[in-house]
């Protein structure tokens, strides 16, 4: 293992660090601190449910699933976009878009949002009993829930298949920890959580999500740092000797175990290997280098401000901690925040592991900077502490979109459900006056539009589209010179542009005479094209006639 720091070092706060004190039982002294506990999960499950449906990707995956379910397989082709059908699709999703299919059939619109906010409250209830057990601290496993929350809220608030990867990730940590918190223990390590939990959650992340290389990534760190301390362990008998005990080593054969039977269940899934080739060159797509979540972190941009705060932290944390930082933590660490820095997106995996990897440092700053607030170990009375996250966990049903319902409350509008990103107004406008296609439009506003019965030019999955036809999508998006003969290439009949961010094109279409403004609102405009003139043979030709 490495040291945080000094192996004898005075107090973080100054002064020798406190002897530990005698147990001390006093009914109901716990309870604020479980009250914080229990009102923060109520509050991630109350903004949860409160979040938008936002216009992204949400709306595509939604229509997969509706898809497979009415054909009762798998698509071979995008099933929306038909311009993007030349591409073979391997649905990585698949799982997750027939579970939000399900659930809209099931509940409506609404009931996703409410499966989401559940689905979020669960993930970070398992993250914060994992930082419990490796804190032994409610406190510092509240922190660590936050924490978790801060760095990744550039990725928290969009309903996609991601959360419920994000719920693998909580629980395939929480396995991991259980396993490092036995062993640290002195107790003899349960073969379970390895041998079958560990594959059963990535058998299940497999289908669910493309990240599960991530879940992969994580047991291979957990495996080599086992196998580096191993070998260490042993160094004073010959570098040889070190590395075949490092082989040996009883654990390092357990996490083998569980890296070998986690990457076979990933191939349980309806392609196979195929799963893997095509989720690893997936990063390397041509149309995705100008997508914002697919760029390298920026300090101002989505996710870099928390990032760096994150790594101030830690290093605060790690100069000052007496616990040593085991070697899998410090891989891990390594790992994700490389790939974070390298895509925005990956922010999402970094920030639970950055969380489990500073919340034993932490619970060690804790216990001697605040010596009166740990040295005693309390028994909360269990029926106060049920009554009290029963009250908190009310509060926030019943202040939630999910209790409406029940309470008798209105449902939420439709403007208020979908967000302020979702062209409402417009759908309305084209409902009633379907457009003539072949029809142009932001690609953002493609999953939502195919949702609506309108055939889209592109939508969120533009790793299907040729490359050709995506630099064509976006010289016409820009407004860049010779969009109109785009456009005339591709026999657009009809523009539906974003005001905020089309500013450029709308400009060009109203200058060039060959569109006429058919709709506008504060969000968008529609464009369909002029009426061809009649040409002079045309014209003389009628007038020879008459």
């Amino acid at each position: 293992m490495f040291e945080s720091g000094p192996s004898k070092i005075r107090g973080a706060c100054g002064g020798p660090e406190p002897a530990r004190a005698a147990e001390v039982r006093r009914p109901g002294a716990g309870l604020p601190v479980h009250l914080l506990l229990a009102a923060w999960l109520g509050l991630v499950f109350l903004v949860g449910n409160w979040f938008p449906l936002r216009a992204t990707d949400l709306w595509c995956h939604v229509g997969y699933g509706h898809w497979i379910l009415d054909h009762r397989a798998l698509p071979e082709r995008d099933p929306l976009c038909p311009l993007a059908t030349v591409t073979p699709l391997v649905d990585t999703a698949w799982l997750s878009q027939v579970v939000f299919a399900l659930v809209e059939r099931a509940g409506g619109v609404e009931w996703i949002s409410h499966g989401f906010a559940l689905v979020l409250v669960t993930t970070h209830a398992i993250l914060a009993r994992t930082f419990y057990l490796q804190s032994q601290s409610v406190a510092v496993a509240w922190a660590g829930s936050v924490a978790a929350v801060v760095v990744g809220w550039s990725r928290i608030a969009t309903v996609r298949p991601e959360n419920f990867a994000s719920l693998a990730m909580a629980v395939l940590l929480w396995i991991v920890v259980s396993s490092e918190t036995e062993r640290r223990a002195g107790q003899r390590p349960r073969r379970w959580p390895l041998g079958i939990g560990a594959p059963l959650v990535m058998l299940v992340w497999a289908n669910l999500h493309g990240s599960f290389v991530c879940g992969l990534a994580v047991l291979g760190c957990c495996l080599l740092g086992r196998a580096i301390e191993a070998a260490w362990a042993a160094r004073g008998i010959g570098l040889a000797r070190a590395l075949a005990a490092s082989l040996t080593d009883p654990m390092t054969r357990r996490w083998l175990g569980a890296c070998l039977l986690g990457a076979a269940a990933t191939l349980v899934n309806p392609y196979g290997a195929r799963l893997w080739r095509s989720t690893l060159s997936f990063v390397g797509n041509e149309n995705l280098r100008g997508v914002v979540e697919w760029m390298p972190m920026t300090i101002l941009g989505p996710g870099g401000r928390s990032f760096a705060l994150s790594w101030v932290v830690l290093l605060v944390a790690l100069r000052h901690s007496r616990r040593p930082v085991p070697v899998a933590h410090a891989l891990m660490l390594a790992l994700f925040s490389a790939t974070a820095v390298s895509n925005v997106r990956m922010i999402a995996w970094y920030a639970p592991v950055f969380a489990m990897v500073v919340v034993p440092h932490a619970a060690d700053l804790w216990r001697r900077c605040a010596p009166e607030a740990t040295a005693t170990r309390h028994r909360p009375n269990p029926l106060g502490r049920v009554a009290a996250w029963v009250l908190l966990g009310w509060i926030a049903f019943a202040l939630a979109p999910i209790s409406a319902g029940i309470l008798g409350r209105k449902p939420r509008p439709l403007e208020r459900l979908l967000g302020p990103s979702t062209p409402v107004a417009l759908t309305r406008h084209l409902r009633e006056h379907p457009p003539p296609g072949p029809v142009f439009h932001p690609q953002w506003w493609g999953d939502w539009l195919a949702r609506e019965g309108i055939t889209p030019f592109v939508t969120s999955n533009i790793h299907l589209v040729p490359p050709e036809t995506w630099r064509d999508y976006t010289q016409v998006a820009s407004g860049l010179s010779g969009w109109q003969q785009v456009v005339d290439r591709y026999g657009i009949q009809t523009l539906i542009l974003d005001r905020a961010e089309q500013g450029v094109l709308i400009a060009a279409a109203a200058r060039s005479g060959r569109w006429q403004p058919a709709y506008e609102d504060a969000q968008a405009v529609v464009f369909v094209r002029r009426p061809a003139p009649p040409s002079k043979a045309t014209v003389g030709a009628g007038r020879l006639g008459a």
